[in-house]
């Protein structure tokens, strides 16, 4: 269940990442985000316990992706859906 915390700026850094990839083999994350394959999972779990992203299945190898709720959505799109303070 997603956490109502704000999503680290870290995190967040790594969205645009997402939008232009799309979906994303786990293992192939710490390439596309230029750090250690340890610290690209943490980064991948600090964002899918906030609900930023999902597996496309119910497998721990599964690829993952962008999952848009009203939050990320006031992020991507500011001057269409007003900000959400739990974001900043």
């Amino acid at each position: 269940m997603p956490t109502d915390d704000p999503i680290s700026p870290e995190y967040l850094k790594r969205v645009p990442h997402l939008l232009i990839k799309g979906s994303m083999k786990k293992g192939e994350a710490h390439h596309l985000m230029g750090c250690t394959e340890r610290h690209a999972r943490d980064i991948l779990k600090g964002l899918k316990n906030r609900g930023v992203i999902k597996d496309l299945e119910d497998s721990v190898r599964s690829p993952f992706t962008l999952h848009f709720d009203s939050d990320m959505l006031s992020f991507l799109f500011p001057s269409l859906v007003p900000v959400s303070k739990t974001l900043i």
